[in-house]
């Protein structure tokens, strides 16, 4: 690297805000405006209804440890013995298997109950990184858990649309916006309660040289981390059992 990534993220960030401020001037509705609507209040009574609460405390806590694999799986890889090349592609094995997890978690949201479907996710996350990264210390195990974790864990957000209408069932007034924003806020908590958390986790390098395979490379805590993040992310179904007996 030239300038380092820390002066290169900046500066794609400073760029990024100077191209995007002068498009906010073309942003108009695509309808006009009731006049009811630009008079009513700001209704947050979604805010007290278990249909909102019980996936977005789902939502936060696997919003913890999802961002984890994203920020050590090049350094990862490279422990074991691969190159930086390698790394960066196990990145983007994650990257293409959050896009087809995408589609396929937001059909499974269109035919199945949104509750299903988060714990069906973090199902697939949890194996995938209890096995598939706990196991792996070779290249073909990394690019199987990146894939798997790309379509179950990456797919998670697309299961805000099922959330929204699920919390519209109990209270029809919520705006979808609103929702949608308190769900990104979430998931903005975790994501950013993540990178502290990881870093004093690595540091630990807990069963470094202790337990075998992944486990024993000084990210074992972090693997066991991000798999409970991932499981919490499923928590919601028992929670919906208990709600409704």
């Amino acid at each position: 690297m030239i300038f380092g990534f820390r002066t290169t993220l900046r500066a794609y960030a400073v760029a990024l805000m100077v191209l995007a401020l002068p498009l906010l001037y073309f942003i108009r509705p695509r309808l006009p405006l009731a006049q009811t609507s630009l008079q009513r209040r700001l209704d947050l009574s979604f805010l007290r209804t278990t249909a909102f609460w019980i996936p977005q405390s789902a939502n936060v806590a696997q919003g913890l440890g999802y961002f984890i694999p994203g920020i050590y799986l090049p350094t990862y890889a490279t422990s074991q013995g691969m190159t930086g090349t390698e790394g960066t592609f196990m990145l983007a094995l994650v990257n293409m298997g959050v896009v087809f997890g995408a589609i396929w978690v937001g059909a499974l949201t269109d035919r199945m109950h949104v509750i299903s479907v988060m714990a069906l996710c973090s199902f697939g996350a949890v194996l995938a990184v209890f096995v598939f990264w706990g196991l792996a210390v070779s290249m073909p195990m990394l690019c199987l858990f990146s894939l798997l974790y790309g379509l179950t864990a990456g797919g998670f957000s697309a299961t805000y649309t099922g959330i929204v209408q699920l919390v519209k069932e109990q209270d029809t007034a919520a705006d979808t916006g609103m929702i949608f924003g308190f769900l990104a806020v979430g998931r903005g908590i975790g994501a950013l309660a993540s990178g502290p958390l990881s870093e004093a986790l690595l540091h630990m390098q807990t069963w470094k040289g202790e337990a075998k395979l992944g486990y024993g490379t000084g990210y074992g805590l972090l693997i066991v981390f991000t798999g409970i993040t991932a499981a919490a992310g499923g928590t919601s179904f028992i929670a919906r059992r208990i709600e409704l007996r």
